[in-house]
């Protein structure tokens, strides 16, 4: 299998969301870039992932369907849509047969639909990738239409409920191989359900961390988000996770880190580009 990183987008997030840390005495030491309005940048990335006739998309960005207000608020840049996006790979949207969505909030599966053509319509919609298999864990579907629990401003149902109404949804209900040379592991700590994918390819195993690890600072155990809904279930999570990935020697993808890979070796830490 192969593994092709691409950047959907760029947004900015105030620093004290991005990352909190749970020992007071080190609030303000965080070593990050950050703007004169106290934000740092933050990267929208998927994961393609190619074997035979296969084209396994993991998240898919933030589409065009998020509230303008809500993309002005995180000064959100876009790479562009998911045609110009896959062009270079030689593939279309109706290309890809499987979208794997770490989770439901908005960053992270907006792209999956879009304006249905030549509609006067705002709400009618077509899923981005027709042919597609969209994998959501259970517990994640579930959490993201609870409107009295889930975390206020995360979802949006218009980006996520056309993917059961098109019966194109495969549901996973624990920690399994979904795809040939993909597992995936559950998680609750960030929000119910979180999936992070284990990648095989032909070299290497690539740990797709998602919001667990959203970045190389985040592999402090200590150092969540203010978007995670549970935090000493992250920081327990993560303990337990990078454990088994510097056992096993993988490489971990940041996903929203300006720079991408990091491996966990034992005895050392290696930032790759």
């Amino acid at each position: 299998m192969k593994a092709i990183v691409i950047n959907t987008g760029f947004l900015r997030i105030p620093v004290e969301d991005m990352f909190s840390d749970a020992r007071p005495e080190r609030k303000s030491t965080i070593l990050y870039p950050i703007d004169q309005e106290k934000r740092c940048l933050c990267v929208i990335r998927s994961l393609l992932c190619r074997s035979g006739s296969m084209n396994i998309l993991i998240d898919a960005g933030v589409g065009e369907l998020i509230d303008q207000r809500i993309l002005t608020h995180y000064d959100y840049r876009s790479e562009g849509d998911w045609n110009t996006l896959l062009k270079p790979h030689g593939l279309s949207p109706a290309d890809i047969t499987d979208v794997i969505l770490t989770h439901l909030h908005f960053d992270h599966c907006g792209g999956v639909v879009q304006h249905l053509p030549c509609s006067i319509d705002p709400e009618e919609v077509i899923l981005t990738f027709p042919k597609a298999t969209h994998w959501v864990s259970s517990i994640q579907w579930e959490w993201a239409q609870n409107i009295v629990e889930r975390e206020p401003d995360s979802f949006f149902e218009h980006t996520f409920l056309p993917i059961q109404t098109a019966g194109r949804l495969q549901l996973i209900e624990n920690n399994t191989e979904i795809l040939p040379g993909i597992q995936v592991r559950l998680f609750s700590g960030h929000t119910r359900g979180l999936m992070v994918p284990i990648i095989a390819t032909e070299n290497e195993t690539i740990v797709f961390a998602g919001d667990l690890i959203p970045t190389s600072i985040h592999l402090d155990p200590n150092i969540g988000m203010s978007y995670d809904r549970d935090p000493e279930l992250v920081r327990e999570e993560k303990k337990g996770f990078l454990a088994e990935i510097k056992s096993h020697d993988w490489k971990l993808l940041f996903q929203h880190d300006p720079v991408s890979e990091r491996r966990e070796e034992k005895g050392e830490r290696r930032k790759e580009k």
